[in-house]
Protein backbone atom coordinates (compact mmCIF):
# COMPACT_ATOMS: atom_id res chain seq x y z
CA UNK A 1 0.00 0.00 0.00
CA UNK A 2 0.77 3.90 -0.66
CA UNK A 3 0.45 6.06 2.34
CA UNK A 4 0.90 9.80 1.07
CA UNK A 5 1.74 12.38 3.99
CA UNK A 6 2.46 9.55 6.71
CA UNK A 7 3.07 11.09 10.24
CA UNK A 8 5.63 8.92 12.21
CA UNK A 9 6.94 9.64 15.56
CA UNK A 10 10.82 9.52 15.69
CA UNK A 11 13.57 9.84 18.34
CA UNK A 12 16.43 12.31 17.74
CA UNK A 13 20.12 11.76 18.81
CA UNK A 14 19.32 13.61 22.33
CA UNK A 15 16.32 11.58 23.47
CA UNK A 16 13.81 13.97 22.64
CA UNK A 17 10.60 12.58 19.90
CA UNK A 18 9.09 14.59 17.45
CA UNK A 19 6.73 14.13 14.50
CA UNK A 20 7.41 14.00 11.09
CA UNK A 21 5.91 13.77 7.78
CA UNK A 22 7.25 11.59 5.37
CA UNK A 23 5.52 12.38 2.30
CA UNK A 24 5.00 9.24 0.86
CA UNK A 25 5.75 5.66 2.45
CA UNK A 26 5.04 2.13 0.77
CA UNK A 27 3.85 -0.46 3.28
CA UNK A 28 3.21 -3.90 3.25
CA UNK A 29 3.29 -7.10 5.26
CA UNK A 30 1.79 -10.28 6.61
CA UNK A 31 0.71 -11.98 9.73
CA UNK A 32 -0.07 -15.57 10.85
CA UNK A 33 -1.38 -16.95 13.65
CA UNK A 34 -2.26 -20.38 15.21
CA UNK A 35 -2.71 -22.62 17.69
CA UNK A 36 -2.46 -26.21 18.31
CA UNK A 37 -4.07 -28.85 20.96
CA UNK A 38 -0.99 -31.27 21.60
CA UNK A 39 -3.54 -32.89 23.77
CA UNK A 40 -5.85 -32.37 26.54
CA UNK A 41 -2.95 -30.95 28.71
CA UNK A 42 -0.25 -29.51 26.19
CA UNK A 43 -1.47 -26.41 23.65
CA UNK A 44 0.95 -23.98 21.76
CA UNK A 45 0.69 -21.04 19.47
CA UNK A 46 2.67 -18.76 17.42
CA UNK A 47 2.12 -15.46 16.40
CA UNK A 48 4.47 -13.94 13.49
CA UNK A 49 4.08 -10.60 11.66
CA UNK A 50 6.28 -9.62 8.81
CA UNK A 51 6.43 -5.92 7.24
CA UNK A 52 8.35 -3.73 5.06
CA UNK A 53 7.76 0.15 5.72
CA UNK A 54 9.97 2.49 3.30
CA UNK A 55 10.22 5.66 2.06
CA UNK A 56 10.86 5.01 -2.15
CA UNK A 57 12.07 8.89 -2.45
CA UNK A 58 14.95 8.26 -0.42
CA UNK A 59 15.13 4.59 -0.43
CA UNK A 60 15.17 4.43 3.28
CA UNK A 61 13.30 2.33 6.20
CA UNK A 62 10.58 4.01 8.21
CA UNK A 63 11.27 4.62 11.83
CA UNK A 64 9.87 2.25 14.18
CA UNK A 65 8.70 -0.93 12.40
CA UNK A 66 10.61 -4.02 12.80
CA UNK A 67 10.64 -6.19 9.50
CA UNK A 68 9.94 -9.95 12.15
CA UNK A 69 8.35 -9.72 14.90
CA UNK A 70 7.28 -12.96 16.53
CA UNK A 71 5.66 -14.89 19.41
CA UNK A 72 6.06 -18.63 20.34
CA UNK A 73 4.87 -19.80 23.53
CA UNK A 74 3.28 -23.11 25.19
CA UNK A 75 1.35 -24.32 28.24
CA UNK A 76 0.99 -27.16 29.69
CA UNK A 77 -1.63 -27.99 32.42
CA UNK A 78 -0.13 -30.19 34.65
CA UNK A 79 -2.53 -31.47 37.10
CA UNK A 80 -6.44 -30.13 36.92
CA UNK A 81 -5.71 -26.67 39.18
CA UNK A 82 -2.08 -26.18 37.97
CA UNK A 83 -0.61 -24.55 34.83
CA UNK A 84 2.88 -23.59 33.21
CA UNK A 85 3.53 -21.31 30.31
CA UNK A 86 6.24 -20.13 28.38
CA UNK A 87 6.86 -17.15 25.98
CA UNK A 88 9.15 -16.67 23.56
CA UNK A 89 9.01 -13.18 21.91
CA UNK A 90 11.01 -11.82 19.30
CA UNK A 91 11.41 -7.81 17.56
CA UNK A 92 13.83 -7.66 14.68
CA UNK A 93 16.21 -4.28 15.17
CA UNK A 94 15.08 -1.15 13.42
CA UNK A 95 15.60 2.55 12.83
CA UNK A 96 14.35 4.75 15.02
CA UNK A 97 14.85 7.85 13.04
CA UNK A 98 14.08 8.87 9.61
CA UNK A 99 17.52 9.38 8.15
CA UNK A 100 18.63 5.60 9.41
CA UNK A 101 21.22 6.58 11.75
CA UNK A 102 19.43 5.31 15.12
CA UNK A 103 19.61 1.68 15.12
CA UNK A 104 17.79 -0.35 17.74
CA UNK A 105 18.95 -4.10 17.79
CA UNK A 106 17.19 -6.98 17.89
CA UNK A 107 15.46 -8.58 21.45
CA UNK A 108 14.32 -12.12 21.98
CA UNK A 109 12.91 -12.44 25.84
CA UNK A 110 11.90 -15.38 27.75
CA UNK A 111 9.40 -15.51 30.14
CA UNK A 112 7.48 -18.26 32.18
CA UNK A 113 4.27 -18.16 34.23
CA UNK A 114 3.13 -20.69 36.96
CA UNK A 115 -0.53 -20.52 37.87
CA UNK A 116 -2.73 -22.30 40.57
CA UNK A 117 -6.32 -22.02 40.30
CA UNK A 118 -7.99 -22.11 43.44
CA UNK A 119 -11.50 -22.01 42.01
CA UNK A 120 -12.98 -20.81 38.56
CA UNK A 121 -12.75 -17.16 40.16
CA UNK A 122 -9.63 -16.87 41.58
CA UNK A 123 -5.86 -18.06 40.79
CA UNK A 124 -2.54 -17.20 42.14
CA UNK A 125 0.61 -16.58 39.82
CA UNK A 126 4.12 -16.16 39.79
CA UNK A 127 5.59 -14.84 36.93
CA UNK A 128 9.08 -14.17 35.57
CA UNK A 129 9.80 -11.94 33.06
CA UNK A 130 12.58 -11.62 30.64
CA UNK A 131 14.56 -14.21 32.07
CA UNK A 132 17.22 -14.49 29.66
CA UNK A 133 18.20 -10.70 30.81
CA UNK A 134 17.66 -9.63 27.61
CA UNK A 135 18.42 -5.50 27.89
CA UNK A 136 18.41 -4.15 24.64
CA UNK A 137 15.81 -1.10 24.88
CA UNK A 138 12.49 -0.86 23.22
CA UNK A 139 13.63 2.76 22.54
CA UNK A 140 16.88 4.03 21.95
CA UNK A 141 18.24 5.60 24.71
CA UNK A 142 16.04 4.13 27.17
CA UNK A 143 17.01 1.15 29.05
CA UNK A 144 15.34 -2.11 29.49
CA UNK A 145 14.53 -4.07 32.35
CA UNK A 146 15.93 -6.87 33.04
CA UNK A 147 14.88 -10.40 34.51
CA UNK A 148 11.95 -9.78 37.12
CA UNK A 149 9.68 -11.97 38.93
CA UNK A 150 6.42 -11.23 40.18
CA UNK A 151 3.83 -12.71 42.08
CA UNK A 152 0.28 -11.78 42.72
CA UNK A 153 -3.42 -13.05 42.51
CA UNK A 154 -6.48 -12.65 40.08
CA UNK A 155 -10.16 -12.35 41.07
CA UNK A 156 -12.79 -12.79 38.58
CA UNK A 157 -16.15 -11.50 39.47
Amino acid sequence: MSYHNLIVLQQNPNGSFNSININQAHVWGVELQGRYAWNGAWTSGLAYSYIVANNPQNSLEIPNRPNNQGQFWTEWHILAPLSIRVDLTYRDGYWADSLNTLRIQSAPRLSANINYQINPKVRVYARGENINNERTPDLYGFNYVGAAIYGGVNIDY
